[in-house]
């Protein structure tokens, strides 16, 4: 699945600054003098005396007025590739009236200050990395992307990729470094005002208690996990629901299957051609665990791919159409399942219907905002599929045949307890 855009294409490869009023910024300077800040004072003159006017003095934080939030609680995961990963977003909010410019963000393991990831100028100026939009309005890895302005809220997608060798932390600090600025500066603990511009954050808990254990969505192989983690595809968009900012497909897979060229129909392909066409339309899905049905939506009906590329969606695309026929289903321990894009009239459950694991819940399709058929598959927080904040799971086993496309020449990959990561395929086995 992805973010909605006004062109649908599938592929054969697959701030206001505040207000001066009366809270202007005379009274936020005596509000700073009395809780946040020193300046050095001038020897007393006489009311009466004439003088010169004083250049302004820059204002002296005991702390910069930030607000370093961090969703969710990091949970570690394993990849197929041997590496256990921690994913989460940082929220950085200026509580500053002028810009700021970021120049690091590091992160570091809180009980032995270790760094476990590091983003330089360069990293932070790819919007794909950090970024004080929604969207990502340009491709282009800009200095100007580095700016947070006053008042504004900074969202920076962190990825920790550990060796399986390395000791897991327990908590983590964020060490954020900003540009100098010649009005502001920082006390020190030796009580000399410092320019350099440089924030911790509080510990940030780790979660790890071990992710929920799944056996396979689908049958057979040559299951392709794309968009799977990764920060330049779309399950990495920020969605708002309810009011609240998440990254709902966070380790989501688009499942399609692909032949030995990993084409998802044969190639070439007519002037005409049918969802049918698709190797993957049609298979059936399966419960991935025990559990309770807990949303059910369907009677939106498949998409009509194009030769060219395009596709044409019979419905228009709104909220409810999005995501096409999907079902959820309850892990339980606040964990659910989710499946999207399903045919029309396949889904053979009903909500609070328990089901057991590798039970047949409907086919895979191309319903919704789906650019060729396939199946969309992540785990949230809450039974809402775009409400949630996306969570890592493990499928109990399965192979890596190659990545892109299956690769005669290696032996495939046996896996237990971990996730499949990007361009992966897969063999599932056979229940």
């Amino acid at each position: 699945m992805r973010e909605p855009t006004t062109a649908r294409r599938w592929m054969p490869h697959p701030g206001r600054r505040p207000g001066r009023g009366a809270w202007g910024r005379g009274t936020r300077r005596h509000l700073a003098w009395g809780l946040l800040s020193w300046s050095i004072a001038t020897s007393a003159r006489p009311a009466f005396a004439q003088t010169a006017a004083a250049a302004p003095q820059p204002t002296t934080y005991l702390n910069l007025p930030l607000d370093v939030a961090a969703r969710p609680v990091p949970q570690l995961v394993a990849g197929e590739d041997g590496r256990r990963y921690l994913l989460y977003r940082l929220y950085v909010t200026s509580w500053l009236d002028v810009d700021l410019r970021f120049r690091s963000v590091e992160v570091l393991d809180a009980a032995t200050g270790r760094a476990l990831a590091s983003y330089d100028a360069g990293a932070l100026a790819d919007p794909r990395r950090q970024r004080v939009t929604r969207w990502i309005e340009s491709d282009s890895i800009s200095p100007a992307n580095l700016a947070l302005p006053a008042g504004r809220t900074s969202t920076i997608a962190v990825g920790i990729s550990l060796a399986a060798a390395d000791a897991p932390p327990a908590a983590l600090l964020h060490r954020i470094t900003f540009d100098t600025v010649p009005t502001i500066r920082l006390q020190t603990e030796s009580g000399t005002p410092t320019e350099s511009l440089i924030a911790t954050s509080e510990p940030l808990h780790v979660d790890r208690s071990p992710p929920p254990v799944l056996s396979p969505p689908l049958r057979g192989s040559n299951w392709r996990c794309s968009n799977g983690q990764a920060l330049s595809n779309s399950h990495a968009a920020l969605v708002i629901q309810n009011l609240r900012l998440r990254v709902p497909q966070r380790y989501g897979c688009d499942f399609q299957r692909v032949d030995s060229a990993g084409s998802i129909l044969p190639n070439p392909f007519p002037n005409d051609i049918t969802n049918e066409m698709f190797y993957g339309y049609g298979a059936e899905v399966l419960a991935v665990a025990d559990g309770v049905i807990v949303s059910v939506q369907d009677g939106i009906p498949d998409n009509v791919p194009q030769a060219d590329g395009r596709t044409f969606m019979p419905v228009p695309l709104t909220n409810r159409t999005n995501p096409g026929n999907w079902l959820a289903l309850d892990l339980g321990n606040g964990r659910y399942a989710f499946y999207a894009h399903l045919v029309a009239g396949s889904i053979r459950v009903r909500p609070g219907e328990r089901v057991l694991r590798g039970s047949v819940l409907g086919r895979l399709g191309n319903s919704g905002n789906s650019v060729g058929p396939h199946l969309h598959f992540h785990v949230g927080d809450t039974p809402s599929l775009n409400g949630t904040e996306g969570q890592p799971y493990v499928f109990d086993r399965y192979s890596v045949l190659g990545r892109g496309q299956p690769n005669p020449n290696e032996r495939p990959s046996e896996q237990a307890m971990t996730v499949p990561l990007d361009g992966a395929v897969l063999s599932f086995p056979t229940p």
